[in-house]
């Protein structure tokens, strides 16, 4: 699937950084109705800001940004064929989605 497919298949679906979506089709796959599964993980930023925080606090709060999934890098992957639909990136805001792909312009 191509960056516009991925758009189009996004199309009035939020990705959320906690809860697995359901979407009307895979752009890989074409499975119909198909819920994502989600792959939350640290990234370098989540690791510089433990670092960060580890030397403004005396390293007594290094860990925080390790439990905090605000913090990490959360992917939507199709649970049929496991490819990635769309990211939501650290630090972000956990509404939004940072697709793949940019919506097409109309």
């Amino acid at each position: 699937a191509n960056a516009e497919q991925i758009a189009l298949a996004l199309t009035g679906i939020t990705l959320g950084r906690s809860y697995p979506a359901t979407i009307p089709e895979c752009p890989h796959c074409h499975e119909k109705k198909v819920m994502t599964k989600l792959d939350t993980h640290a990234t370098l930023g989540t690791y510089l800001m433990c670092v960060v925080l580890g030397i403004l606090s005396l390293f007594i709060l290094w860990w925080i940004p390790l439990i905090l999934d605000s913090c990490k890098q959360t992917n939507h992957n199709c649970s049929k064929c496991k490819k990635l639909i769309g990211t939501i990136e650290p630090f972000s805001d956990s509404a939004c989605c940072k697709c793949l792909a940019k919506k097409p312009n109309n």
